[in-house]
């Protein structure tokens, strides 16, 4: 019994590799001058040309119209096969051929199909195609419109790079989940482009050289990555970013468009998001939305045209970095009661803040957090909830002035915590103080008056802590 059952199974899997005529999947056929490879016998399936590259499928070049048919009937018993696919290379640089009309048997469109068909200047793709291969129509510079229908849910690596003839819109339909790398690189012709809500990738330079594409630029909510160099290159004003849930990859990827948030974040995946990194040019107000919970390391690092930052009473913590040389930012920054931890240099260098409210709730604020913020001016308030003045915090702040009361939380003042605040004229230290390291109040010279609540005076490590104060009175 068991020697049937296997004589059975190689007798099924010899019919599906031959029919009874003798003819075998990769078989070719000649049929009017095309070439035809056998794909499937079951059912009778052929490709479009014999797959080989840089060889087109054709005794004799077709000029001017063609028209892919449905089906074709050749080969040994002269059989009937659906034609399911174009092959690599199916009409390679067939420079002569104008328009084309595929058959709605095709399901794919194949590597380098219609590569260098310059003359080409339209297309029919039916709804039954759901791939378009790498380079298919790369260089097929004659090509003034394309419409890409909604069966299609790939478009592969430089599909249509080098198209510059195409103008006007370009819509992506929401069957579309990948577009590639350079898909759409230097379709300098294209002035708008519509990207369906179920792409999740954008590839490396899919359009980059895009000349034309101006205005605004959605990005899907679907979108989870989008490549370097994406968007080089490009006239896009304004990328309206509805994604969550991506990280931009390098400093092109949205060329020098205005990066904007949309209110439908909640993810707290913004680490570089708008950092220099990725070019950004971000201008005028933004707002984090209260939906989104944190903010990512770097996120908006370098953003030197943000004028105002309004942070949404979500936020529990503010990243590595986030807004560092934002130097644009100016007037009253408040952060929210939200936020517990203030971390390593989120406000570096952001020169141009002229006030911070710290809320009762942040208990910890990083190294170097508020350095170079030397537009900040008047007193500034330390809640009493931060345990530790962290490492060159206020680092070069000379525009704070008048009394620094250290809170009777804090424990102890980290090196060059207050450096170069030179605008501070008295500090009382709070009684839990126990250590002040080094050059923490190094070039405080309008200090005129320091006092300690501490009954044992906090360890000072040398002279320095102190040096170039005006007043220089022992801390007892």
């Amino acid at each position: 019994m068991k020697k049937i059952f296997m004589v059975a199974i190689i007798a099924i899997a010899m019919f599906a590799t031959f029919n009874a005529n003798g003819q075998s999947v990769g078989n070719t056929f000649t049929v009017s001058g095309v070439t035809y490879k056998i794909t499937s016998l079951s059912p009778n399936e052929v490709q479009l040309g014999d797959g080989s590259y840089n060889t087109d499928a054709f005794a004799t070049n077709p000029t001017g119209s063609y028209t892919i048919l449905d089906s074709v009937t050749g080969g040994t018993g002269n059989l009937t096969y659906s034609v399911t696919s174009i092959g690599v290379c199916a009409f390679y640089y067939c420079t002569g051929l104008t328009s084309i009309t595929i058959g709605n048997s095709v399901i794919s469109i194949g590597n380098w199909s219609f590569v260098g068909c310059s003359s080409l200047t339209s297309v029919t793709i039916p709804n039954s195609v759901t791939s378009i291969g790498n380079s298919a129509f790369r260089e097929c510079r004659g090509l003034t419109s394309l419409t890409i229908p909604n069966s299609v849910t790939s478009i592969g690596n430089y599909a249509f790079s080098g198209c510059s003839g195409l103008t006007g819109i370009l819509t992506i339909p929401n069957s579309v989940i990948t577009i590639d790398t350079a898909a759409f690189y230097s379709c300098s012709g294209l002035t708008s482009v519509t990207i369906g809500n179920s792409v999740t990738l954008i590839g490396d330079e899919a359009f980059a050289n895009c000349y034309g594409l101006t205005g605004t630029l959605t990005i899907p909510n679907s979108v989870t990555s989008i490549g370097s160099y994406a968007f080089v290159n490009c006239g896009f004003t304004d990328i309206i970013n509805n994604s969550a849930s991506f990280k931009f990859a390098s400093a092109a990827s949205v060329g020098t468009a205005k990066v904007l948030l949309s209110a439908s974040h909640t993810s707290d995946d913004f680490d570089y998001a708008y950092d220099k990194h990725i070019g950004c040019l971000a201008v005028g107000q933004l707002t984090i939305p209260n939906t989104v919970t944190s903010i990512g390391d770097s996120a908006f690092r370098y953003c030197i045209g943000l004028t105002s930052l309004t942070i949404g009473n979500s936020v529990t913590s503010i990243g590595k970095r986030a807004f560092s040389y934002c130097s644009g930012l100016t007037g009253s920054l408040t952060i929210p009661n939200s936020i517990t931890i203030i971390d390593t240099a989120v406000f570096y260098n952001c020169s141009g803040l002229t006030s911070v409210t710290i809320p009762n709730s942040v208990t910890s604020i990083g190294k170097y957090a508020f350095y170079g913020c030397s537009g900040l001016t008047g007193s500034l308030t330390i809640p009493n909830s931060v345990t530790i003045i962290d490492t060159a915090v206020f680092y070069n702040c000379s525009g704070l002035t008048g009394q620094l009361t250290i809170p009777n939380s804090v424990t102890s003042i980290k090196a060059y915590a207050f450096r170069g605040c030179s605008g501070l004229t008295s500090l009382t230290i709070g009684n839990s103080v126990t250590t002040i390291d080094d050059y923490a109040f190094l070039n405080c010279s309008g200090l005129r008056e320091i006092t300690s609540l501490a009954v044992t005076p906090p360890t000072i490590p040398n002279t320095y802590v102190f040096n170039n104060v005006s007043k220089n009175i022992p801390v007892h």
